[in-house]
């Protein structure tokens, strides 16, 4: 959707702040919860942004 691509570590830096809150703050991503996402997954989205967003 949107034409998104988060796979690589390039492109997920970049929408950083759309999938933490697409994923975390909204809990909309993955739409209708398709993969059936873990609020413990959630969790260390939340963990990854807050902490810098890192992907080295």
């Amino acid at each position: 959707m949107k034409n998104v691509r988060l796979d690589s570590p390039p492109n997920l830096a970049l929408h950083a702040q759309a999938v933490y809150q697409q994923a975390v703050v909204t809990r909309i991503m993955p739409m209708n919860n398709a993969t059936q996402i873990t609020d413990a997954e959630r969790e260390v989205i939340k963990q990854w942004f807050e902490g810098g967003a890192k992907t080295d």
